[in-house]
């Protein structure tokens, strides 16, 4: 069986989520693109717990898009930036 892209990130991404000492920053433009797509932090959380990780790119941050699920199963594809040394995720965007 062929290994999944980013399983290393994956994992950490999978872990942070989980942690409830993890903090979570919201931008100005993920909130408005959730509140347009009925999308919720809850839903958000639940794609980046159970997800995988698909693309990456460097620009100020190194960001992640991150393939998953809301709560109801719907397909949500979440854009964030992992701090793993603070313990922090910040959502860029989500849809």
């Amino acid at each position: 069986m062929q290994q999944p892209h980013y399983a290393p990130e994956t994992a950490i991404l999978h872990q942070l989520a989980a942690d409830s000492n993890c903090r979570f920053q919201w931008t100005n433009h993920a909130i408005k693109q959730m509140e347009q797509c009925g999308i919720l932090a809850e839903d958000v959380i639940h794609a980046l717990t159970h997800g995988q990780i698909v693309f990456h790119e460097i620009k100020q941050d190194t960001l992640y898009r991150v393939d998953g699920k809301d709560l109801d199963g719907q397909r949500l594809q979440v854009q964030v930036a992992i701090y793993e040394d603070i313990l922090s995720i910040k959502v860029i965007t989500a849809f």
